[in-house]
């Protein structure tokens, strides 16, 4: 059985849910007549339901059948960000995302502060000076590339794996949204002024200085996004 098969109907199965088709409190069909209707092996359907159920969207009842369950009960944050992304337009979801990593990173700014070593630093200063490069070239992709690989550092100088965990689990719909507001020179412009104001008070080891600097990086971000991603 290939994964790659199986990650397909997974993949099939929660748009089919997201999309309604299985609504939540409902029951799955027999697993044969499901399996027929994504045109897959019972073996693969199987795996499938196995794997979302260890998400939380599916819970089998054995005797009773296989339950679509709301999405509060769900409890990966990928599979719940694919379907919000399914669910609300790009500006709904740019600002959810922003106010996770408003909650997230103004905190981090200011462990990091305390925490980031002469090497973080550094990688930091390459990060903006890379950013600046795509920026002149007007290059959105490299720009949005290099800004999440700022914010990411900034995670990992914290020296605490669970921040940079939590917003890596937000993947694809994090890239998109930043890729949208990145294609505007101006919001890159502003940016850059933030991601350096937010460096200086690192390297003074400031954590008071670094998380203000980062909660008005944040707003200005919502604001983009606000202004410039899709309704």
């Amino acid at each position: 059985m290939s994964n790659t098969r199986v990650s397909q109907c997974v993949e099939s199965l929660l748009e089919e849910i997201c999309d309604g088709v299985f609504p939540a409190e409902s029951s799955l069909p027999p697993e044969a007549e499901l399996a027929a209707h994504l045109d897959v092996s019972r073996p693969t359907m199987r795996e499938a339901v196995r794997s979302l159920s260890e998400r939380g969207v599916l819970k089998v009842q054995h005797g009773r059948g296989t339950f679509v369950q709301p999405m509060s009960n769900w409890t990966d944050a990928g599979t719940i960000v694919k379907a919000v992304s399914r669910e609300r337009s790009p500006r709904e979801v740019g600002v959810y995302l922003t106010e996770v990593r408003t909650m997230i990173e103004v905190g981090s700014a200011g462990l990091a502060a305390q925490k980031a070593t002469e090497l973080d630093l550094e990688r930091l200063t390459q990060a903006i000076k890379r950013y600046e490069e795509a920026h002149d070239a007007d290059n959105a992709a490299e720009a949005a590339r290099y800004d999440m690989e700022f914010h990411d550092l900034i995670l990992q100088a914290t020296g605490n794996p669970f921040a940079h965990a939590v917003l890596r689990s937000l993947g694809g719909p994090l890239e998109a949204s930043r890729l949208g507001t990145s294609s505007i020179p101006e919001v890159r412009e502003r940016a850059l002024i933030h991601h350096r104001a937010i460096l200086d008070a690192l390297a003074s080891r400031d954590p008071e200085a670094a998380q203000k600097a980062m909660l008005r990086h944040m707003k200005q971000t919502r604001g983009d996004v606000e202004k410039f991603l899709e309704s």
